[in-house]
């Protein structure tokens, strides 16, 4: 129904006025700044959740495209990891000798990727947390 469809854009771009009004070229422009503010946007809000920022970060579609570009730039962070490209050579200039017993320490890449799972875990522990078991089975 229309009525439903209304409600649920409103409800999705609740704090964005005007925006399913607005230019194609000016909704794209508002999405690509958030999508490229997302880690400055993402700091501010986990430093100061209560500001001006920190509601902004809350609204429906703020948050879908956080979510997008976070998940995205996870994604292109697993491609470039999988070209096998030794970034810590690179970096440092190490001697592959140095490395034959345990093998590479991890080069940053691998630590952003880590730090990834690491929040995706916590993620769905602490979805887990608030839901309960029963919920979230």
């Amino acid at each position: 129904h229309s009525h439903c469809q209304q409600l649920l854009a409103s409800l999705w771009y609740e704090g964005l006025p005007g925006f399913r009004r607005r230019h194609s070229v000016i909704k794209i422009f508002i999405t690509t700044f958030v999508g490229l503010l997302f880690p400055v946007l993402s700091i501010a809000y986990l430093l100061m959740p209560r500001s001006s920022i920190g509601r902004i970060m809350r609204q429906p579609f703020i948050k879908f495209i956080c979510h997008s570009v976070s998940y995205i730039f996870f994604l292109i962070l697993l491609f470039v990891v999988s070209l096998r490209i030794d970034f810590g050579k690179i970096l440092s200039g190490i001697e592959e000798e140095t490395n034959e017993r345990r093998g590479p320490p991890p080069n940053p890449v691998e630590l952003a990727i880590m730090i990834y799972v690491a929040g995706f875990i916590w993620a769905e522990i602490k979805q887990l947390y608030q839901e309960g078991l029963h919920q979230y089975m």
